[in-house]
């Protein structure tokens, strides 16, 4: 009886709580940043012709330089490649890089006269 007592004594609240209103807001505009691509060097390809000579110029430069020459003629030909194409028409080009490794004077000159007999 309390309890029936107790319910008829609160009023009952009928009225309904409605929440505040809430605009539907689109979320801002994303754009999708990817982040670069890095370029990748077109792999030089060289004639045989072109590697041919380019194997004699290795053997040349060993001939001056003993076994260091290895290191020295691929550092040449990346410090070439980055210069342009690996073509025929380049190679003095690679004949003067390498030379630049040797002594100035007759050494200097004899390998870039022996390297041009191979051109």
């Amino acid at each position: 009886m309390k309890i029936k007592a107790l319910s008829l004594k609160q009023p009952t609240q009928s009225a309904k709580i409605t929440p505040p209103s809430v605009e539907a807001v689109s979320p801002p505009l994303v754009q999708e940043i990817s982040p670069p691509v890095p370029e990748v060097p077109a792999p030089h390809i060289m004639s045989a012709e072109v590697q041919e000579v380019m194997d004699n110029l290795k053997e040349l430069l060993v001939d001056y330089l003993g076994p260091a020459a290895v290191f020295v003629f691929d550092d040449g030909v990346d410090d070439w490649k980055d210069q342009g194409d690996a073509s025929e028409s380049r190679l003095l080009n690679l004949v003067a890089i390498l030379s630049l490794e040797l002594n100035e004077g007759d050494e200097r000159n004899e390998f870039i006269d022996k390297a041009k007999g191979y051109l």
